[in-house]
């Protein structure tokens, strides 16, 4: 019982947890976002002309472009959402 009431008299105010949490919401959406770009420059290969590839090589790059601008889009979304939801919650 001892142990209970010390864990609740450190325990974090509410107000504390919600920025903890919405600091690791920020936290995320910024690693998220930084994977999303590294996928997108993947078109760069194509800067300096048609690299001689595989058909297979080429659709990976492709691919990586269309799942870097899906994870961006998500995060933009995602940070879009979380915006309101912190503002009712006071912070």
């Amino acid at each position: 019982m001892l142990r209970i009431a010390r864990e609740k008299m450190n325990a974090p105010s509410s107000s504390e947890s919600i920025d903890k949490a919405s600091s690791c919401e920020r936290e995320a959406h910024v690693c998220l976002a930084v994977y999303s770009i590294t996928g997108i420059v993947t078109l760069g290969h194509f800067i300096y002309g048609n690299p001689k590839i595989p058909a297979l090589f080429y659709a990976t790059l492709f691919t990586d472009f269309l799942t870097g601008l899906a994870v961006l889009s998500f995060v933009l979304w995602s940070a879009n959402i979380m915006t309101p939801r912190t503002q009712r919650l006071g912070t």
